[in-house]
């Protein structure tokens, strides 16, 4: 018997600055609004891309006063609002009974840099897992975020999920790897 998924892949509208609040307001009412139309049109699990909630640009988070490159203040994010917005969409994930996976960035405690990740949110409104990007930029490195580990691999409806971001599509060991992990899929 054939395994089948339906998936939908949603492009929201992704805010650049972590310190504006109201952008990430907007962005997690975007996502919950295109998580409703994902699930009437029959969609099991709906894909948001690469920091969904919020995608700092390094111009914003890492930039000195001169322009230059320096570390990010991560002080500065309004981790409140993206944790508010991060519950909110994983409550109506549970309401809808729609597997969510979206992007945002996961703070670790300081000194350390966050993470760029991606948040997998059962069907019951569950954080169930998250993907912790593992290769990054130059820059990403050096000035803005820390490094995930290892793989992430989940099952819905018998279908073994795997995730990649960004310039992970560039590795092929990322996908020999979850080949190995026997996986069906690779959401990047």
């Amino acid at each position: 018997m054939a395994r089948t998924l339906r998936l939908a892949v949603a492009q929201s509208t992704v805010p650049e600055d972590p310190t504006d609040r109201g952008a990430l307001r907007a962005a997690g009412q975007e996502i919950r609004a295109l998580t409703v139309e994902a699930a009437e049109a029959g969609a099991r699990l709906v894909q948001f891309p690469e920091g969904a909630i919020t995608y700092p640009s390094k111009h914003v988070m890492a930039a000195g006063p001169a322009g230059e490159l320096v570390p990010a203040d991560w002080s500065r994010a309004a981790w409140d609002v993206m944790r508010e917005e991060a519950e909110s969409i994983t409550a109506l994930a549970g309401k809808l009974g729609l597997w969510t996976v979206f992007g945002s960035i996961h703070p670790l405690t300081p000194p350390n840099r966050p993470h760029n990740s991606l948040y997998v949110v059962s069907d019951h409104g569950q954080l169930v897992a998250r993907y912790d990007k593992r290769f990054l930029s130059h820059t990403e490195v050096s000035y803005l975020y820390s490094p995930g580990h290892q793989p992430l691999v989940i099952e819905v409806d018998g279908i073994r999920l795997g995730f990649a971001l960004c310039i992970e599509a560039n590795f092929p060991e990322v996908f020999a790897e979850y080949e190995r992990l026997d996986v069906d899929c690779v959401l990047l």
